[in-house]
């Protein structure tokens, strides 16, 4: 009995990580698709790094960069009720890779632009930059977003929002996408828009007549949006006037523009999220762009480190900017190489990373334009529906929106048995305290490592795994690690606890390393 006591001392200080980090600078680099590579970058010393790299050749055939919108629509019955983790959207739309998106609200709604295969789900904010993908090319811009809703050709009402709910004053419009909300706080109306051409498009009119005219009291909830209709939807006195000018039957168009925002001291400062109505000199903006998705700050322009945390209106911006955190982040390269880049934090083997310092990350990987996406705890990326970073809350955080990436998988020739080892015959008893590490390899049937790549990844990032097959432990819990070799895909259950494991339940499979 002391003998094996002493053997379990000897794995458990062998495998308990000294909180420096990754000792070395490593990097793995694994060919996901013909134009889609992943490359995990590990640095330690006194500021280890964790860095996650999808690098996408929008040229390639078949490749493809898709927003992936959570549940598919927007869901505001409940706070948080419009989210979902990364790995949801992700494989329920086939993706091979994914990354997290804009920001967003206690409601789950998206605050900057949505575009989905050119259907126009949400609009920007005035004063934060966005991505926009148009076949094979990428642009990045500040916009506001113009709604104009017309009324037998006679009355113009400004239209503010898309598939949330409207502020004081405002007039927002609901499309299909619109599940259901929380019950209203004050009374308004509902004037329903039928025999509509969808979906929604920026710079394309849309031409209906009005259906039903519904009002509705404080506590009760808006309408679903049914499908070939759009809603338009006011509170209070906004409502009231809308509802005495909308008749049914009559002729209504809608129409919403993207402008650039400028550069002066009055951006960011408009009542409405959506800026301020095109006009004179406003010429309308992306009017092509298939996929488009919110952020903020500028990380990158034309080369030069540009990171604008105030002028994008960030909480306490210097701070934001300067602190390290969990961050992600989208850039172009000059040759139109799409950089998809996520770096862990609030860690002891990641530290996380400050903006400026993301700006000279992503200028390193030969980005030339560069936006942030949200960061902290929402951090995630997905490649073939496994974690390949550790999310700072110790589990993936729903979010309402993200990247996709799609692309012909490569087929393994490999065709031989494979399996993880070590691995336990009861997966009950294949116990690591918290603080401990191990490390995995896939063997062929006779016992031999394999030579072909494998890639690493978690069920929902309790946990690092390394792409070299080392597992940390992060948080107590039950943690499934995925080992993807070519079109295989093996994996195993470890049981993460606090307390250090008993003689009893050391697995006779797991040698000290």
């Amino acid at each position: 009995m002391r003998g094996l006591r002493s053997k379990l001392w000897l794995w458990l200080a062998s495998t308990i990580i000294i909180w420096c980090g990754v000792a070395s600078a490593q990097t793995a680099t694994r060919e996901l698709a013909s134009g889609v590579t992943f490359q995990q970058e590990m640095s330690g010393g006194s500021k280890p790094l964790v860095v996650n790299v999808l690098k996408i050749n929008l040229k390639e055939p078949g490749v493809k960069v898709r927003y992936g919108q959570a549940r598919n629509g927007f869901d505001y019955a409940a706070p948080a009720s419009g989210r979902e983790p990364l790995h949801a959207i992700a494989n329920r739309e086939e993706a091979i890779a994914a990354i997290n998106g804009d920001f967003f609200d206690f409601t789950a709604n998206s605050l900057g632009l949505a575009i989905q295969d050119g259907e126009l789900m949400s609009e920007t904010m005035d004063y934060r930059v966005c991505l926009g993908i148009q076949e094979q090319s990428v642009v990045m811009d500040v916009l506001s977003t113009s709604g104009l809703l017309t009324i037998a050709d006679r009355h113009g009402f400004a239209v503010r929002g898309i598939n949330r709910l409207p502020g004081q004053g405002e007039i927002v419009v609901l499309t299909p996408r619109f599940a259901r909300s929380l019950p209203v706080k004050k009374p308004g109306i509902v004037v329903r828009i039928d025999n509509v051409e969808l979906p929604l498009r920026v710079s394309k009119e849309m031409v209906g007549k009005i259906g039903l005219i519904t009002p509705f009291e404080s506590g009760e909830s808006l309408p679903p949006c049914p499908p070939e209709s759009v809603e338009i939807v006011a509170f209070g006195e906004t409502g009231k006037s809308l509802g005495a000018t909308a008749n049914r039957d009559d002729k209504v168009t809608l129409r919403f523009d993207l402008f650039a925002t400028p550069m002066d001291g009055g951006r960011g400062h408009y009542a409405s999220r959506s800026g301020r109505p095109g006009g004179v000199g406003f010429v309308p903006q992306w009017a092509k762009i298939e996929q488009a998705i919110g952020g903020g700050p500028w990380l990158l322009r034309d080369g030069n480190i540009a990171v604008d945390t105030l002028e994008q209106r960030f909480t306490e911006g210097a701070k934001f900017a300067a602190t390290r955190h969990p961050r992600s982040a989208v850039g172009v390269t000059k040759d139109g190489t799409l950089i998809l880049v996520t770096v862990d934090g609030r860690q002891a083997w990641s530290e996380g990373i400050s903006l400026p310092d993301l700006a000279k990350l992503m200028k390193r990987l030969g980005v030339v334009n560069a936006i942030n996406l949200d960061g902290g705890g929402s951090t995630s990326m997905i490649v073939h529906g496994g974690v390949v970073n550790a999310p700072s809350d110790g589990r993936l955080r729903p979010i309402p929106n993200g990247l996709l990436v799609f692309a012909p998988i490569i087929e393994s020739p490999l065709n031989e048995t494979l399996h993880i080892e070590p691995v336990s015959s009861n997966p009950n008893d294949f116990t690591i305290p918290t603080g401990a590490k191990q490390t995995f390899h896939v063997l062929n049937g006779e016992g031999t490592r394999i030579e072909t790549p494998v890639i690493w990844g978690t069920e929902d990032g309790l946990g690092l795994i390394t792409q070299s097959g080392t597992f940390f432990s992060y948080k107590p819990g039950r943690v499934r690690l995925f080992a993807r070799v070519g079109s295989q895909q093996l994996s195993v259950i470890i049981n993460i606890v606090k307390e250090l494991p008993t003689v009893e339940n050391v697995p006779p499979s797991m040698p000290p390393h």
